[in-house]
């Protein structure tokens, strides 16, 4: 039993790398370059969770100006 192992550094190739690890009999590790700049935001997202968002961002404003 041998680990499973993919990089994943094209949008593309999530889907595929996630269904060879779910594939595999064993472990599976699954790396995923993404862009730290970028902001997740979920497709729909809910009053609440847009609220924790501005929050989260404003703190990160003021704290990078303390």
């Amino acid at each position: 039993m041998g680990l499973h192992a993919a990089r994943v550094e094209d949008p593309h190739g999530v889907e595929p790398a996630l269904r060879e690890a779910l594939a595999h009999a064993g472990p599976s590790l699954v790396d995923v370059v993404t862009n730290a700049d970028e902001i997740a935001v979920p497709p729909k997202p809910t009053v609440d969770q847009a609220w924790g968002f501005a929050i989260a961002k404003t703190k990160e404003l003021l704290e990078s100006h303390a």
